[in-house]
């Protein structure tokens, strides 16, 4: 739950991991069509938790290049947990 408080989707996370295809349009848009960033990103970490290992891979790196290296680390730390676990919770 921390990741849904603490992540920023609005500083072009979203568009990277469009442009890098872990997204696709309807999914992307269907995040923009929400107004409370806590919707937002509780929905994209939904999606994220349906998709490949890699796209998780990209995910991270997302986050660093959109200036969220901080929870990368974090989530990087948390070795033995489940990554599926780690986001729906």
């Amino acid at each position: 739950m921390w990741l849904s408080e603490k992540m920023d989707t609005e500083n072009g996370l979203v568009s990277l991991l469009y442009q890098r295809n872990v997204l696709t349009v309807r999914e992307r848009e269907a995040i923009f069509g929400l107004s409370n960033t806590f919707q937002r990103n509780e929905i994209l970490l939904g999606m994220l938790s349906k998709k490949s290992l890699e796209d998780f891979k990209t995910f991270l790196n997302a986050l660093d290049a959109s200036g969220q290296g901080h929870l990368t680390k974090k989530l990087r730390q948390l070795q033995g947990i489940n990554v599926n676990y780690f986001l729906c919770s």
